[in-house]
């Protein structure tokens, strides 16, 4: 996992012979003490790792009318979500380019102020989660129609980790970019925003592309 620089790295063990492992890209929430960062991702394409066609593929992002749908979405849920409890919101207005080892993405940072010091990183975290990005938006409709149509549990996949303090400062990731090893079984995990301009090929090889994160990290070669 030494190679992802980008990612939020973490191995959890889940019970005998079993662990979650993940390099996460997206900082759900970050907490110190009354400060709040969110960093959601929304948006991809897959590194090429020449200069020239990653800056023509970044970009092709920063101007693409889905993608900066699909990311506008995303922040401003979370904005809706924070306005509650957070003053002096500050976010670039236009969405930034984030390269991690293999994709490149949309990334939106957003920082506020506590109104309330009572609330800690947790219940940030759980306030936000679960996000559009991995949900969808309206969410509960969304909810249900996922729960009805997808052809396998998710699991851990699109949960939290993180850590907290005593303080109640801490991050909170989200739990993609992952893998569930079960004894000598690995079951790896990955997904894409999708809206109505989305073509089915665009977002399998942008799946596709997001498996190579953990592939490359565990040392293996996509088939």
């Amino acid at each position: 996992m030494h190679k992802n620089k980008q990612g939020y790295i973490f191995s959890i063990e889940t019970g005998h012979l079993q662990n979650l492992i993940g390099a996460s890209p997206e900082l759900l929430v970050k907490k110190e003490g009354n400060i709040v960062t969110i960093n959601p991702l929304a948006g991809s394409r897959k590194q090429t790792f020449n200069e020239v066609k990653d800056a023509d593929l970044a970009k092709e992002l920063l101007n693409s009318e889905k993608d900066l749908h699909e990311h506008k979405i995303v922040v401003d849920y979370m904005c809706e979500k924070l306005h509650p409890y957070l003053s002096d919101i500050e976010f670039n207005k236009r969405p930034m380019i984030l390269y991690t080892d293999t994709m490149i993405h949309l990334s939106t940072v957003i920082t506020g102020k506590l109104k309330n010091d009572t609330m800690n990183a947790l219940d940030l975290a759980e306030l936000l989660h679960p996000t559009p990005a991995i949900c969808g938006e309206p969410q509960k409709q969304t909810l249900a129609f996922i729960q009805e149509t997808e052809p396998f549990k998710r699991g851990l996949y699109t949960g939290l980790v993180g850590y907290m303090d005593s303080n109640g400062d801490g991050e909170w990731v989200i739990t993609i970019r992952c893998a569930e090893i079960n004894n000598e079984d690995v079951t790896l995990f990955a997904g894409a925003g999708i809206v109505n301009s989305s073509l089915p090929d665009s977002e399998f090889n942008e799946i596709s592309a997001k498996f190579t994160t953990m592939l490359d990290a565990m040392g293996l070669k996509e088939n």
